[in-house]
């Protein structure tokens, strides 16, 4: 099973033939790779600038995707962190699908 940092790495490369074909300007420095690790805190920001695309993964099922510019920042950095944040989130998911004994139906 391959990690998700080489899967990462596989969907750059991929990402950069595309490019490629629409004879479009591209530079793998442009796109960093974060892979937070269970359990882990919120990122604080969103560089001014820049574009996210998140996921998040249970038993490497991916349970979440999405993407954010600087008009969405706050679901990057808090909304599916917090079950409070907004109407539908990550984390209010999670904690519907929770049985009493705080484990997650999935």
């Amino acid at each position: 099973m391959k990690t998700l940092s080489e899967l990462a790495s596989e969907a750059i490369t991929d990402f950069a033939k595309v490019v490629a074909l629409a004879q479009a300007e591209f530079s793998a420095d442009w796109i960093t790779v974060e892979i937070l690790e269970k359990p882990h805190n919120a990122p604080r920001t969103l560089p001014t600038g820049h574009m996210a695309v998140y996921a998040f993964f249970l038993n490497g099922q991916v349970l979440k995707v999405g993407k954010v510019g600087p008009k969405s920042a706050a679901r990057y950095t808090s909304q599916h962190y917090n079950p409070a944040s907004a109407g539908s989130n990550l984390a209010k998911i999670n904690s519907d699908q929770c049985d009493k004994s705080g484990r997650g139906r999935y």
